[in-house]
């Protein structure tokens, strides 16, 4: 047994390495490895960085001229928008509780709800879209303290009337709702 812990260490200390056992008896198969040469590394130079220029997808001018007459048409429907209040009426979507009514203002190209501002929380920004069919779609979200309010609307063609769904995330849980204007005004400047 000393015999072999000797070898053993022998082994070890004489940079021989024990590649595997073989297959009777459990004696090492031993192979001595080759000094390893060092090779002097050669020294790195900073490499200039090749000046390439990013290239931008190409467009058709035909796209071009959709793409601005698209964008032309939601500025003016956001301009029609604006200084607009809908009342509306919302409605659990658990199905349980009773209904709450609420008026949404479009006003200096944002948006709010009253009940929110009376809660302390400011008018925001809005994203606004136009669907094949000529609805509108407009999003936004509102947060203050622990709670994060997200709207999401649907206003017909005609700006006649609107839908859409509310959720109100707290640390406690989330509150969703669905909504429909039940009247629409136009007002002054806020």
């Amino acid at each position: 047994m000393r015999r072999f812990l000797g070898i053993l260490v022998f082994v070890v200390f004489a940079g021989i390495s024990v590649n595997s056992w073989a297959s009777s008896g459990g004696i090492p198969i031993i192979k001595e490895e080759e000094p390893k040469k060092s090779q002097p590394q050669p020294k790195l130079q900073p490499q200039a960085k090749p000046k390439t220029k990013a290239v931008a997808p190409t467009i058709s001018k035909e796209e071009l001229a959709a793409l601005r007459k698209r964008s032309a048409l939601i500025a003016k429907k956001k301009e029609v928008l604006n200084n607009t209040e809908w009342d509306i009426e919302m409605f659990p979507l658990s199905g349980k509780g009773k209904s709450l009514k609420d008026v949404i203002v479009f006003a200096e190209n944002k948006v709010s709800a009253k009940s929110l501002e009376d809660r302390g929380f400011l008018p925001t920004n809005y994203t606004l879209s136009i669907t094949e069919e000529g609805k509108l779609i407009w999003e936004t979200m509102q947060s203050k303290d622990d709670e994060i309010v997200f709207f999401r609307g649907e206003i017909s063609p005609g700006l006649e009337s609107m839908s859409g769904v509310v959720s109100f995330q707290k640390l406690e849980g989330s509150q969703d709702y669905s909504f429909r204007s039940t009247a629409k005004k136009k007002t002054s400047l806020r």
